[in-house]
């Protein structure tokens, strides 16, 4: 081979960094702004209750086999008769997730010389099912029957003679928009096409005792509906509604079925005490809508965006680097569940941070502290800040953090106690209230590496002392010096960073020799898979190595904190704002 084995995925990767486009794994954390748990019945005592007499009754947590082997559960075909009651549909049959469910029944149900055509935004898992599977797929405009028409026609008028299959989500995940359910109907009834309609956001929310917005024509014999249940249900799998012939087909015809183990069991059980709850507790559900009327005004009022008049509600930021650039446009969504009307997003969407946020397009954020509440897609809720080498700036830039935030700040080992300590300088700077600013676990007094300043003082650094503490807001950690500053003998900083598996911002200065040390600092970072959220450059704008470090590197630039004089609290939360890119800081996406 020509080239390293995983070179070709590094360059994607790299490649993806630099267009913003990186995706990490980040912890939960803060209000759940963004979940499908529309109804809150994920943790609800109820589901858990359920299950836990299941398993008090000897319901086996696996499966054990596919379907067609051992892995029929009485549970399963109890959920599936429930189901197809509830939805009144012939039958229901239970896929393990809704993605694998679109992906079967478009791969198997349609045949070859048949046409699909799906709306342009109907979700992933359907595109590649129509790609995968053998029928002829095309794609129609965005909920515009006249356009799904035109496609039918052209095919007919080239040839075509198979069935047409008309494809899309009734409550669309990105959008929050509906399909216009009566008119494909129609449409599908004058070209006797079938109908794959995915319910998977409509399902527990809208429609007679929540049974979607597709409920009027469910038990027809040109309707396939999905039903999802690890969103508004709470559990996990997808139900497959449809004619009996059709899911016949399914069982004898359909790969994913035959060849997967089986759902758990306990997902049917859960699922269905979910399905019960639909008719039992319909006051969820108009609390829910409740609250999306509420956030509804708020937009309108606050922002000047339409309301979806759903429970997604899509958000325009601007490019997909910062927002408010120029280029092409990115989304941002927030999705209403359990909260009352005064909770406040702070962790997952900008834009659903309507009530305390300055409303301007491209950026949705305050200009004090706190003002990073909800900025950004999935906020971490540790942050660890670390720097190419000592003397950079790590500690205002903390300051400035910690302030945004309205978090915690915590500088684990101290070395230098002649003049004001980090922890102090941060104080005075971010304004915390009492007790965010966290006492160090070791406190030495000269200021050498704390290896050596731990030496002079007499006493050794034990690595299993510096375990993160659990809080209920965002941390901010600063290290001493550099990733490659000892600890003890044996562990540096970096050593720790890699336990921990928390991002990192890493601090770089703007002058002459800031490229070699910042490439190589993360070239070590890399080296330990440590998640890196970006480059926080401090001190005078020198453009010419930003840009360099950037393109050699592949990690963006979060912003540049010029050198302030006078260094104090408000100016430090004015420079913050102004340069840095907080959705990228907040959301590390």
């Amino acid at each position: 081979m020509n080239e390293a084995p995983l070179a070709r995925y590094d360059a994607t990767l790299r490649g993806l960094a630099r267009k913003d486009r990186l995706r990490t794994l980040s912890p939960r954390a803060g209000l759940d702004f963004s979940s499908n748990d529309y109804l809150g019945l994920a943790a609800s005592k109820r589901l858990g209750d359920a299950v836990a007499a299941a398993i008090a009754q000897g319901t086996p947590v696996g499966a054990t086999g596919s379907r067609l082997l051992r892995g029929n559960a009485p549970e399963h075909e109890a959920l599936e008769a429930d189901a197809a009651a509830f939805f009144r549909a012939d039958r229901a049959l239970f896929f393990g997730s809704g993605y694998i469910a679109n992906f079967a029944l478009l791969t198997a149900l349609p045949q070859k010389g048949d046409l699909l055509v799906l709306d342009e935004l109907a979700h992933a898992s359907m595109h590649e099912g129509a790609r995968a599977g053998r029928a002829e797929f095309k794609l129609a405009v965005h909920n515009d029957v006249d356009a799904f028409e035109d496609a039918i026609t052209r095919w007919r008028a080239e040839g075509g003679t198979g069935r047409v299959w008309i494809v899309v989500e009734s409550l669309y995940s990105m959008d929050g928009d509906r399909a216009p359910m009566e008119d494909l109907v129609a449409l599908a009834d004058r070209h006797e096409a079938f109908i794959v309609v995915d319910e998977a956001h409509a399902t527990g929310v809208w429609g007679p005792d929540g049974r979607g917005l597709a409920a009027a024509f469910e038990g027809r014999d040109n309707i396939v509906a999905l039903h999802t249940c690890g969103k508004a249900l709470g559990a996990a799998g997808a139900l497959v509604t449809g004619p009996e012939l059709l899911c016949d087909y399914l069982v004898n015809r359909c790969r994913p079925f035959i060849y997967s183990t089986a759902p758990s069991p306990l997902m049917a059980v859960a699922a269905r005490e979910a399905i019960a709850m639909l008719s039992d507790e319909p006051q969820r559900r108009a609390q829910l809508q409740e609250r999306v009327a509420f956030a509804g005004r708020q937009l309108a009022e606050r922002c000047g965006v339409a309301p979806s008049g759903s429970q997604i509600q899509p958000f325009v930021i601007g490019d997909n680097g910062r927002p408010g650039g120029g280029g092409g446009a990115a989304g941002a969504q927030f999705r209403h569940s359990r909260h009352s009307s005064a909770d406040r997003p702070r962790g997952h969407i900008a834009p659903a941070h309507f009530a305390d946020a300055e409303c301007r397009r491209g950026r949705h954020f305050g200009h004090g502290r706190g003002a990073l509440r909800g900025v950004g897609g999935g906020m971490t809720k540790r942050i660890v800040i670390t720097g190419t080498d000592t003397g950079i700036g790590k500690t205002v830039f903390s300051a400035g953090l910690a302030c945004l935030l309205d978090g915690f700040y915590w500088k684990p080992v101290q070395s230098g106690l002649d003049e004001e300590t980090d922890s102090q300088v941060v104080e005075r700077l971010a304004g915390l209230p009492p007790g965010r600013v966290l006492p160090e676990v070791y406190r030495l007094k000269e200021p050498l590496s704390p290896h050596r300043s731990a030496e002079l003082d007499g006493v050794a650094i034990d690595a299993a002392e510096l375990s993160l503490p659990d809080l209920p807001g965002p941390l901010v950690i600063e290290g001493a010096g550099g990733l490659m500053v000892p600890l003890n003998r044996r562990t540096k900083f970096i050593d720790i960073f890699a336990q921990w598996r928390v991002p990192v911002i890493l601090c770089a200065r703007t002058k002459l020799g800031t490229i070699n040390h910042t490439l190589l600092s993360i070239e070590a970072l890399r080296a330990r898979s440590i998640p890196l959220i970006g480059i926080a450059f401090i001190g005078d704008e020198v453009a010419d190595t930003q840009r360099t470090i950037v393109e050699f590197s592949g990690v963006r630039q979060l912003g540049r904190l010029p050198l302030l004089d006078p260094l104090t609290s408000e100016n430090l939360r004015e420079a913050m704002i102004a340069g840095f890119d907080l959705t990228a800081i907040a959301g590390g996406e």
